[in-house]
């Protein structure tokens, strides 16, 4: 999956292999289960990073909710598609760090 998605009704973070997100408000699915939300993505890499060069880019969240399963595209502004991901609730995601 090498996405966690943790949700609330106020808003939700991500943890991607090598990257981390959030989104600051709360998914709201239309008729149909769709949604697109934005949010922030932060790639990471391996090492340290010093205070201040950590990179935050906007981002869009998309994708649908059907049956307990939940589809995701992960998109930068930029229209740089970073990943898309099948999720399942209840099941924990895995991710390898980049450290």
């Amino acid at each position: 999956m090498h996405v966690v998605l943790e949700v609330t009704d106020r808003d939700a973070s991500l943890e991607f292999d090598c990257a981390h997100g959030a989104i600051n408000g709360p998914i709201l699915l239309d008729k149909d289960g769709n949604f697109d939300v934005p949010g922030t993505y932060v790639g990471e890499g391996p090492g340290p990073i010093r205070e201040g060069q950590e990179r935050s880019s906007k981002a869009h969240y998309s994708g649908a909710v059907r049956d307990g399963a939940m589809t995701l595209k992960v998109r930068l502004d930029n229209s740089d598609v970073k990943g898309e991901f099948s999720l399942e609730l209840g099941k924990s995601g895995k991710i390898s760090k980049c450290y």
